[in-house]
């Protein structure tokens, strides 16, 4: 809660200056998705005070939420983070969940380019990389095409229903330039 309410004065200084506000996180950062590990806890109760925060004070933010998102510098304990560490001795929980991934670097483009220069509010990610994680870990290992899984929905949140699709660069370009 002390980091959300920093942010809430970083938000406040950029209100002040008149300039834009954009956020980038999970889609279970806030507690209407029960899909992560960050349900139900402080974290995200942090989280929620603050698009809280910008949603009633305001207008011009935009709060991006991508459902499982990697990229070259990334050193975050999760699954591509671990794949590129153990290789296929890493053991998966449960082989059979979903993950739509979206690579950063596309993400953070279409924002500098703008693309996103007409939507405020809570903007929902999402590519046509929906996959396994066993699908995931088998591209790595084998550096073959991963299998997709037709998507359930195309969007994760009451916050944007209809989503933004981005065109993400391929898990296995990233593994292969790894």
């Amino acid at each position: 809660m002390e980091w959300a309410n920093l942010e809430i004065s970083l938000i406040e200084s950029a209100i002040a200056a008149d300039c834009r506000y954009v956020s980038l996180g999970s889609i279970a950062e806030i507690n209407d998705e029960g899909i992560s590990p960050s349900y139900g806890t402080v974290y995200s109760e942090a989280k929620d005070k603050i698009f809280g925060h910008l949603s009633n004070r305001y207008e011009n933010f935009l709060w991006i939420r991508i459902a499982s998102a990697f990229g070259k510098f990334d050193s975050r304990k999760w699954l591509i983070t671990e794949l590129l560490e153990l290789g296929e001795k890493l053991t998966l929980k449960n082989p059979n969940v979903v993950l739509n991934l979206s690579d950063v670097e596309t993400i953070s483009s279409k924002i500098v380019e703008g693309a996103l220069s007409d939507r405020c509010g809570s903007v929902n990610f999402w590519s046509e990389q929906w996959m396994s994680l066993e699908s995931i870990k088998k591209c790595f290992v084998e550096r073959r095409s991963p299998i997709l899984t037709p998507c359930k929905s195309k969007y994760f949140s009451e916050y944007d229903p209809d989503g933004l699709k981005v065109d993400s660069q391929s898990i296995l370009e990233f593994f292969n330039q790894r």
